[in-house]
C-alpha cells in the first residue's frame, strides 16, 4: 500500500490488514469500539451499551480478559460480539464489517422499499467513515511525528486529558492555541486539530501523541 492508497482507500478491511504489525492492539481495539459506537442507535438496551464500555475499557486497560470474553454472552449484537474477539486485528476487521452490514440493513428497514443499490450505497458510506476513523486513530503510516517534551505543558495536558475522557473533540481548536503557546509549530499536529473533517474518536493520534499513548513511541502523522 502506498501513501496515496492509505488516504484514498475506501475499504477498511484493506487498511486494517495493512496496519497489522504497524500499530499496537490498543489502536485496533479502539477502532472496533468506535465502529460499534456509530451504531448505538441499533443497540438493544443497556446490555449492549455495557458491552461497548467493556470493549473500549479493555483497549485502555480498564477491563480484563474475563470481562471481554463475557461480552458475547451479554449481547445478541453481532458487531459487539466480533469486537470482543481475542485477536485485536480480527476484532477490528470483523467488527467493522458487521457494523457496516448492520447499518445498511437498518437503512433498508427504515426506507422500504429499498433496492440493492441503496443497500450497497449505505454500506459503502459506512465503510468510508470507518476508513476516516482509522486515519484519525493512526494518522499517516508513512510519516512519524515525535512530540517535543516542551509541548506537554500543564494546560496542554489538561486539555488533552479532558478531550479524551469526555470525547470533547470540539475543544481541539483550543488545544491548538495551547500547543502554539507551548512552542509547537508542527504542521501535521496543528492541521489535524483544526482541519480534520472527522470523525474523531478515542485514540486520535494527536491526543495520543500528547498523552504518550503508547508510551514513549513515535506516533504516526496525518497531513490533514
Amino acid at each position: 500500500m502506498t501513501e496515496l492508497d492509505w488516504f484514498t482507500c475506501a475499504d477498511p478491511q484493506a487498511l486494517v490488514a495493512f496496519l497489522e504489525g504497524r500499530v499496537d492492539a490498543r489502536k485496533l481495539r479502539l477502532f472496533a469500539a468506535a465502529c460499534c459506537g456509530r451504531i448505538q442507535d441499533l443497540f438493544d438496551g443497556d446490555r449492549d451499551r455495557d458491552a461497548l464500555v467493556v470493549i473500549e475499557g479493555y483497549a485502555d486497560g480498564r477491563a480484563d480478559q474475563t470481562e471481554l470474553g463475557a461480552v458475547p454472552d451479554w449481547t445478541t449484537n453481532p458487531a459487539l460480539a466480533q469486537a470482543a474477539t481475542t485477536r485485536a486485528v480480527d476484532a477490528a476487521a470483523y467488527a467493522a464489517a458487521a457494523c457496516s452490514t448492520l447499518r445498511a440493513a437498518a437503512y433498508g428497514d427504515l426506507t422500504h422499499p429499498v433496492g440493492q443499490g441503496d443497500y450497497d450505497s449505505a454500506e459503502a458510506g459506512e465503510k468510508t467513515v470507518q476508513c476516516r476513523l482509522l486515519r484519525d486513530l493512526c494518522g499517516n503510516p508513512f510519516r512519524a511525528v515525535t512530540a517535543d517534551p516542551g509541548w506537554r505543558t500543564p494546560t496542554v495536558l489538561a486539555l488533552a486529558r479532558a478531550i479524551y475522557a469526555e470525547r470533547a473533540f470540539d475543544r481541539m481548536p483550543g488545544l491548538v492555541e495551547a500547543l502554539e503557546e507551548a512552542g509547537c509549530a508542527d504542521d501535521a499536529v496543528l492541521a489535524h486539530c483544526l482541519r480534520w473533517l472527522g470523525p474523531h474518536s478515542r485514540g486520535c493520534w494527536v491526543i495520543d501523541l500528547i498523552l504518550k499513548q503508547p508510551k514513549d513511541t513515535p506516533v504516526l502523522a496525518s497531513p490533514e
